[in-house]
Formats: structure tokens, sequence, C-alpha cells
């Protein structure tokens, strides 16, 4: 996920998704590593 995509990364954090960490890449722009739990809790899961 590029890191200025404020949009897509409100919509991932609404389904679970968190920063893990930040990737430096080789033209100087940032991929964010985001991760999400797998839960009985959640309507996505199913």
């Amino acid at each position: 996920m590029a890191a200025p995509n404020k949009a897509s990364l409100r919509v991932l954090g609404k389904a679970g998704f968190i920063h893990v960490r930040d990737i430096p890449e080789t033209d100087g722009s940032t991929t964010l590593l985001l991760t999400r739990s797998v839960s009985d809790h959640s309507p996505i899961d199913r």
C-alpha cells in the first residue's frame, strides 16, 4: 500500500488492518506493510 493513499488506508483500517512497518523504496517512496488478524467476530472473515 502506498503511503499517500489515505482513503484506502481508512477503509483498510475499518476492515481491521493495522500498520506493521514502513518499507522504503528505491524511488524514495514508502510502502506501508499492513496485516489483519482473523477472528470469529468479524463479518469479513465469514
